[in-house]
């Protein structure tokens, strides 16, 4: 009797583990999880990682420590050779007696366009055309700084240069430049090849932005004038000797947040002014609140003003019942030049 109760059971337990129902299940559900990603702002070695599985991190916690030797050997570099160019030692031996510049010339990305500078200016001047042009805050364009004559030829030169920012047309990046001692500027998208080749500005395609920090030019004279009255000999350039100026490069990039470079100053934002047809002036960019804007004509008098109530991306001032001539527009600590 024993012996057969045992078998019914074991054939009913064998029966039930053969069953053809393969989709049920002990559980089921839906697991949701989030992916974070840890990473490091520069690439080295791995020195410390504090972060374990399940462990709550929150959003910017520092987890890990990455050495930067690599990176300070970087910044390192870039300081040496800012250094390099901190001082500009010039000496000539008497290889011409009519030099036209003494100086330093670079070539730089055409993206570099937005100019503010403390110079002579507002327009260019020489050693030997500048008692019109008085030192102050201006900015500009490299583009604007080109001047249309008949034939090309060197223009827009900015001498007792003191500071200089250059950048692109959004303001992103670009470097600011210290000078000591005697600097001109030139700033032009075109090189001086290119314009005594040329007979006609149309003949010239703008290109890179070329910069001159010069020493010194010579001046213009008055060769038009007649035989006997070129440069006079005080405006001419030494034919030897050791002449010694200085000037610091300091780059900047928004985009880059390794602290190697200076990020862009708020007070450093794009500002431009521009004069329409029918004389309506525009300065665009941000104005800040109390900011007063004034425009002077050739003769230091004042023809327009207006003061800036709240901050605004915008100001207009109408010059239409001003003659057609050149204008100085003052804004803030700023000035541009402006043709109505």
């Amino acid at each position: 009797m024993n012996t057969k109760t045992l078998s019914v059971i074991l054939c009913s337990a064998l029966l039930t583990a053969c069953s053809g129902n393969k989709d049920a299940h002990d559980a089921s559900g839906i697991f949701e999880t989030t992916e974070t990603v840890v990473s490091a702002r520069t690439s080295g070695l791995l020195t410390a990682f504090d972060a374990e599985e399940g462990k709550d991190l929150q959003s910017g916690a520092k987890v890990g420590c990455v050495d930067t030797a690599l990176l300070s050997l970087r910044r390192n570099e870039l300081k040496a050779s800012a250094g390099s160019a901190a001082g500009s030692v010039l000496d000539i031996s008497r290889q011409s007696a009519d030099l036209r510049r003494i100086g330093t010339a670079m070539t730089l990305p055409a993206e570099l366009e937005l100019v503010d500078y403390y110079a002579r200016g507002p327009w260019d001047n020489f050693i030997d055309r500048r008692n019109a042009a008085y030192s102050a805050r201006y900015s500009t364009t490299v583009t604007d700084m080109f001047e249309p004559t008949p034939r090309p030829q060197t223009c827009g030169v900015r001498t007792a240069l003191r500071e200089l920012r250059l950048s692109t047309t959004d303001g992103k990046w670009g470097f600011d430049l210290a000078t000591e001692g005697q600097t001109d500027l030139q700033l032009l998208h075109y090189n001086d090849n290119t314009m005594s080749a040329a007979k006609h500005c149309w003949d010239i395609t703008p290109s890179n932005t070329f910069m001159h920090l010069d020493y010194m030019q010579k001046g213009l004279g008055n060769g038009s004038c007649g035989q006997g009255t070129g440069t006079l000999s005080e405006y001419l350039c030494p034919s030897e000797g050791t002449y010694t100026h200085k000037f610091r490069f300091n780059p900047f990039d928004e985009a880059d947040a390794t602290g190697i470079h200076a990020l862009t100053p708020a007070e450093a934002q794009p500002l431009t002014c521009t004069v329409s047809t029918d004389g309506m002036l525009t300065l665009s960019g941000h104005l800040q609140a109390g900011t007063t804007v004034t425009v002077y004509d050739l003769g230091g008098a004042a023809v327009a003003t207006a003061t800036v109530d709240s901050d605004c991306q915008q100001l207009h001032l109408n010059l239409s019942a001003q003659p057609r001539a050149s204008y100085v527009v003052k804004a803030g600590a700023r000035a541009f030049k402006v043709v109505r």
